[in-house]
């Protein structure tokens, strides 16, 4: 029984929407559980080895391209700031392009697929880069005093948390909204 129902009054039915006819995807909002702390935690725990399994794998592509010798310098060449310059050697160049092509090409790639909320891209990018941070110190025991890795590191991050959102707001957000041409 409805309140609004009366004995001899029937409940006219809405029409259904413009968009759900034509069988279009409905206006997906950011659900209130993607921004709780489980959610996140999933999602980052997604993301945090996504983000160095591509790393490495772009690293071991790189290193056998250049014919630089697989050593120990293949397990820390992604944190290692103090052979890091756009000019140099072969490793200084390899690792300089690395970085620029893991933050700014495939870390918005990544964005848009795990993290799929553009109000949260730069939320995990800070959250990448102070990992990356901390990892660099704990991996060279050292903290990076090269100017040409912080000039780098720092728009490379900006830059993948811009393109991320950027990607996520229109490739996700603007898509499903679907106007009516009548």
């Amino acid at each position: 029984w409805h309140p609004a129902a009366r004995p001899g009054r029937l409940l006219a039915r809405r029409a259904p929407r413009p968009a759900a006819r034509r069988g279009l995807p409905r206006a997906r909002m950011a659900k209130r559980s993607e921004f709780e702390a489980p959610s996140i935690a999933r999602r980052l725990a997604l993301f945090i080895p996504a983000f160095y399994f591509a790393y490495y794998i772009l690293v071991l592509v790189a290193y056998a391209a250049a014919r630089l010798p697989m050593t120990r310098a293949v397990a820390v060449a992604p944190f290692a700031w103090d052979v890091f310059t756009p000019v140099g050697a072969t490793a200084e160049i390899v690792n300089f392009i690395l970085l620029v092509v893991i933050f700014v090409g495939l870390g918005p790639v990544l964005l848009f697929f795990i993290v799929a909320n553009t109000k949260q891209c730069w939320d995990f990018t800070a959250t990448v880069c102070f990992l990356h941070f901390v990892v660099t110190c704990l991996a060279t025991l050292a903290f990076p005093v090269n100017w040409v890795w912080w000039v780098t590191f720092l728009p490379a991050g900006f830059i993948m948390s811009q393109l991320g959102g950027v990607a996520c707001y229109r490739l996700r957000d603007m898509r499903e909204i679907q106007l009516d041409k009548a």
